[in-house]
């Protein structure tokens, strides 16, 4: 179930939080976010399994289920409104977040953590937003984000309290996330 968890963290953030989602690039083998993707209508899904230059400007939303330092070809994929979401390294391992959360504010507007537990309860997982634009709490659409159905742990109270962080965390990230 924690892929599906991951699915859900990753794919209804970064749709639930862009206007127009038509364009989607999925970067990564996790099925359940193919599954996910599909709540959705008409969007046309490109998968691959890594992100390259050839894709210019073409994206609404970019997800990915590993951790990418890819930055250049993340942001060069996405449209002037686009959004990425990725599974990020721990946000309690403040000096390898530090360092490349820096280099994603170098390019984007907002650069934001946010955390899901996993079904065991064991472990947290950790992702990043990075929006040219959008704020995934201020930007949220309660009217897609309240009505999708056979989800497992994804919420608009879940997408509004996962990008919350304890103080220690916050203090430690401060002048690093762009909200």
């Amino acid at each position: 179930m924690d892929n599906k968890i991951i699915a859900e963290m990753l794919t209804h953030v970064a749709c639930c939080t862009h206007n127009d989602v038509k364009e989607v690039l999925f970067v990564g083998k996790n099925e359940f976010i193919v599954k996910e993707l599909a709540k959705y209508k008409n969007l046309v899904i490109t998968q691959t399994d890594k992100l390259d230059a050839t894709h210019e400007d073409k994206f609404d939303v970019v997800l990915n289920d590993t951790i990418s330092n890819d930055i250049t070809n993340i942001y060069r994929s996405l449209k002037k409104d686009g959004i990425y979401c990725g599974l990020s390294e721990n946000v309690c391992n403040t000096e390898v977040v530090k360092q490349t959360y820096t280099s994603y504010g170098k390019l984007f507007t907002i650069v934001m953590p946010y955390v899901a537990m996993t079904d065991s309860m064991q472990s947290i997982a950790s992702f990043v937003l990075l929006s040219k634009k959008l704020h995934p709490t201020a930007d949220i659409h309660l009217d897609k984000s309240d009505f999708l159905e056979g989800l497992h742990y994804y919420s608009s109270d879940i997408q509004r309290s996962a990008f919350e962080m304890p103080t220690f965390v916050r203090e430690n990230l401060l002048g690093v996330i762009k909200r």
